[in-house]
């Protein structure tokens, strides 16, 4: 199986994706745009650049709020890169023993009104992961 890989990797043709000229990273973003219906994708190679490019993407801008639970992935496994890397304010509430948020701990950490000096909440960070 690994010469199989290396084989494929050495006569490959690749290129430069910042350029969109690598054919393979093309048509695998091309085929996953198909499948989901979708006009574009795009790969991530890893789950941590991924979940950080949603929470990014969440909140789009700095000083935005995402909700999550006190023992999310996200939280606990990420370096808090969200803040770090998005200047995403995280909002802890906890997590129950499945894993799920209250309605009721939500309730309270969402703001009710607009205020210039409060941090908005933009998304709610769920996983799967616990």
């Amino acid at each position: 199986m690994k010469k199989a890989i290396s084989s494929a990797i050495d006569s490959g043709t690749l290129g430069d994706d910042i350029y969109k000229d690598c054919p393979i990273t093309n048509k695998l973003e091309q085929k996953i745009a198909d499948l989901t219906g979708k006009q574009a994708s795009i790969f991530c190679p890893s789950g941590t650049q991924t979940g950080l490019l949603s929470m990014m993407l969440s909140a789009p801008l700095k000083g935005q709020s995402v909700i999550m639970g006190n023992l999310s992935h996200i939280m606990n496994h990420e370096q808090c890169g969200s803040a770090a890397f998005g200047s995403i304010m995280p909002t802890i509430i906890p997590n129950q023993l499945d894993g799920t948020l209250l309605i009721s701990d939500l309730e309270k950490v969402i703001p009710q009104f607009v205020d210039p000096h409060v941090v908005p909440t933009t998304a709610i960070a769920l996983e799967s992961s616990q």
